[in-house]
């Protein structure tokens, strides 16, 4: 369940938006504004991760402990 307020992003959304920003289209700040961030660090944060980790840094995560190994 997610919190109130608390928004979640398709892969694709963020790999785009990541996408602009690498290439200078954008600003974090005009990107947070054009798509209703809640603030540019989120776009800072993305773009961060996929640089350290590629594509795969912006798919979702599954939540929780992992399962144990039986």
């Amino acid at each position: 369940m997610n919190k109130p307020g608390r928004r979640s992003f398709t892969f694709e959304f963020k790999l785009e938006v990541v996408r602009r920003y690498a290439e200078g289209e954008a600003t974090a700040v005009e990107l947070a504004r054009e798509h209703g961030l809640s603030s540019p660090k989120l776009v800072e944060n993305w773009v961060r991760a996929y640089r350290r980790d590629g594509e795969e840094a912006l798919r979702p995560k599954r939540k929780g402990r992992p399962p144990a190994a039986a």
